[in-house]
């Protein structure tokens, strides 16, 4: 039981890259590159911009969470395949 509380423990850290060269390897291991991570921001940030007083309180960052998400799992691109 206590290898499992240490593996919980260590998903509580988080880890600030400040170097060029860490966050491009972090990126990497991801699976991403600096200038697709900057398109998912640009989606996610776009789709918070969409929301009116006319929707739910949460949504602005509902609309980027679910956006982001799909832009950072290839969005627009596996639509564009499918067609």
């Amino acid at each position: 039981m206590a290898n499992d509380n240490d593996e919980a423990s260590k998903l509580d850290i988080t880890k600030v890259f400040a170097e060029p060269w860490e966050a491009d390897a972090r990126l990497l291991e991801l699976g991403l590159s600096r200038k697709t991570l900057l398109e998912v921001v640009a989606v996610a940030v776009t789709e918070r911009s969409n929301v009116t007083n006319f929707h739910c309180a949460n949504a602005a960052g509902t609309f980027s969470y679910h956006y982001g998400t799909f832009a950072v799992n290839g969005g627009d691109k596996l639509c564009q395949m499918a067609a």
